[in-house]
C-alpha cells in the first residue's frame, strides 16, 4: 500500500522538482547576449551619364515585296486572224516601247478602205458634175431674165398699138401669154438653182460621213498591229498565231519595269516617327491620303551579294488599316529598278528619321524589366519609366519628354545591377569617396 503510494504520487513530483532545479540553474548560469552593433552598407553602383539620341537618327526597317507599279493588259480592238507572232511576244521576254508583238490580218480592213476611197471620189465627181450644172443654169438663169424683159417691151408696144386702134385685143392676149410664158421658164430655172445648193450640201455631208469612215478604218487597220506600250516585260500571252481574235479579247500582260515598286506594312508608330513625330492620319483640311515622303533604301542579298536600290514612302495602298494585322499597307517607289525583279523578297530601310521630339540613348545594360531606368539624383534611386523608341544592337532609344518626369541629358543613370532596388533609397557611386557609415543599435532602425 505504501509502495504504491510512493511510486504513484511522491516520485513524479520528485521527477518535476529535480526538472525545475535543473533549468533554474541553467539559467542563472547563462551570461546575457550581447547586443552586436551592425554598420548600415550604402550599395555602391556604376552609372554613365544619359546622352541624346545621334544625330543622324534612328532607321525603320521592315521587309517587302518588289511589285510593278503599272500592269497592261492588251486587248484585241478589232477582229482579225493572227497573221504574225514575233519572237519578242513570249512570256518572260524584255520588251522597249514600240516593239512588235502581234499582227492581225490586215486584208479584211484594207478592203473597207479601198471602198470608201472610191465612194469618196464619186462623191467628188457628184459635185464637179454639179459645178457644172450649176454654171449652166446660171446661164439659162440670164438668158431667162432678158427673154422676160424683151416679151415685158413687146407687150408695152402692143398697149401702145391698141391706144391707137392699131391693133386688136387678141395681139393684147398673146403679148400677155408670151410674158407669163418667158416668166415661167425664169422661176423654173430660179427653182434649179436653189435646189443646188441642198443638193451640194447632201453632197458634202455624204463626203464627211465617208471620210470619217475612211479614218475609222485607217486606226482599225493601225490597232491591228500591237506593240509593246511600255518597256517591261511579258507576263502572259493568251493568243497563238492563226488564232481568230474578236474585239474585246485578251491578248496579252506586260509590266511596266521602268518604275517598280515595293510592297509593305508600316506600323502606326513608325508612320509616326516618319512624320517627323505628328499624327500621320491627323490632316484636317488636308489630303486625308498623303504620306511622308520618306527615303528608303531597298536591299537584297543573294549567294552574299547584297544590291541596294534608291526608293522614296510614295503612297499608301488600299484605304487603311489591316484588319487582320493591324498595319498599314504601304507602296515605296523605286524609279531605277535595273536588276530588281517581280516578287523578290526585299528589305526595306528608312534612315536618317530626326523627329522634332527629343529622343535619348540608353545602354542595353540600363533599361530594366517594364520600360524602366535607375538614375542618381542627390545621392538617392531615382525609378523612371521611359516610352522606348527603337530597340538596337547596344542601346535602346526612348523619348526624352516622358510618359514620366522629363530626363535630361548628363543625368547618372545606373549600367549595374542592384538588390531589391527601392525608389529613394540611398546609393553611392562607384569611384566617389563613400560617406561614414552609420552605426545603429536597433537593427529594426535600418533602411530596407
Amino acid at each position: 500500500m505504501i509502495g504504491r503510494l510512493f511510486r504513484n504520487l511522491l516520485l513524479p513530483g520528485l521527477i518535476l522538482a529535480a526538472g525545475v532545479g535543473v533549468f533554474a540553474g541553467l539559467v542563472a548560469s547563462k551570461e546575457p547576449p550581447q547586443r552586436q552593433q551592425r554598420d548600415r552598407q550604402v550599395p555602391r553602383v556604376e552609372v554613365v551619364p544619359v546622352s541624346a539620341a545621334p544625330a543622324g537618327g534612328f532607321a525603320i526597317e521592315v521587309n517587302g515585296t518588289a511589285v510593278p507599279k503599272r500592269e497592261a493588259s492588251l486587248s484585241a480592238e478589232v477582229a482579225g486572224r493572227v497573221v504574225e507572232r514575233t519572237e519578242a511576244c513570249w512570256a518572260g521576254r524584255a520588251v522597249k516601247r514600240g516593239d512588235l508583238l502581234l499582227k492581225l490580218d490586215p486584208r479584211p480592213l484594207e478592203i473597207q478602205i479601198e471602198t470608201y476611197q472610191a465612194e469618196l471620189a464619186q462623191v467628188a465627181a457628184d459635185l464637179e458634175q454639179l459645178d457644172t450644172e450649176i454654171g449652166n443654169t446660171e446661164e439659162l438663169v440670164s438668158l431667162a431674165e432678158q427673154e422676160v424683159d424683151l416679151r415685158r417691151r413687146e407687150q408695152l408696144r402692143v398697149e401702145q398699138l391698141i391706144s391707137r386702134n392699131a391693133a386688136s385685143a387678141s395681139d393684147r392676149d398673146a403679148a400677155d401669154a408670151q410674158v407669163l410664158t418667158s416668166r415661167q421658164n425664169l422661176q423654173r430655172l430660179q427653182n434649179d438653182r436653189r435646189m443646188f445648193a441642198s443638193r451640194r450640201a447632201r453632197l458634202e455631208a455624204q463626203r464627211r460621213r465617208i471620210l470619217a469612215t475612211l479614218d475609222q478604218a485607217t486606226y482599225d487597220l493601225e490597232r491591228a498591229v500591237i506593240s509593246s506600250p511600255v518597256d517591261g516585260r511579258i507576263v502572259e500571252v493568251l493568243v497563238e498565231q492563226d488564232s481568230y481574235c474578236r474585239p474585246g479579247d485578251p491578248l496579252l500582260t506586260i509590266e511596266d519595269t521602268s518604275t517598280m515598286e515595293v510592297r509593305c506594312s508600316l506600323q502606326l508608330e513608325d508612320l509616326y516617327w516618319l512624320a517627323g513625330g505628328d499624327d500621320p492620319l491627323d490632316h484636317a483640311g488636308d489630303d486625308p491620303y498623303s504620306i511622308p515622303r520618306a527615303g528608303a533604301e531597298i536591299s537584297h542579298a543573294i549567294a552574299g551579294r547584297e544590291s541596294t536600290w534608291e526608293g522614296v514612302l510614295s503612297r499608301f495602298e488600299g484605304g487603311g488599316i489591316d484588319e487582320r494585322t493591324r498595319t498599314v499597307p504601304c507602296r515605296v517607289e523605286v524609279p531605277a529598278p535595273d536588276g530588281l525583279r517581280r516578287g523578290m523578297f526585299v528589305s526595306v530601310t528608312f534612315r536618317g528619321i530626326d523627329p522634332r521630339i527629343p529622343l535619348l540613348s540608353i545602354p542595353r545594360s540600363a533599361f530594366r524589366p517594364n520600360d524602366e531606368i535607375w538614375l542618381v539624383e542627390g545621392g538617392r534611386l531615382a525609378i523612371h519609366r521611359v516610352e522606348p523608341v527603337r530597340v538596337l544592337e547596344d542601346s535602346v532609344i526612348v523619348r526624352g519628354d516622358g510618359p514620366g518626369d522629363p530626363i535630361p541629358p548628363g543625368a547618372s543613370l545606373v549600367v549595374s545591377p542592384l538588390d531589391a532596388p527601392v525608389a529613394g533609397m540611398e546609393v553611392a557611386i562607384a569611384g566617389e569617396v563613400p560617406a561614414a557609415p552609420v552605426a545603429s543599435a536597433d537593427p529594426g532602425s535600418e533602411r530596407r
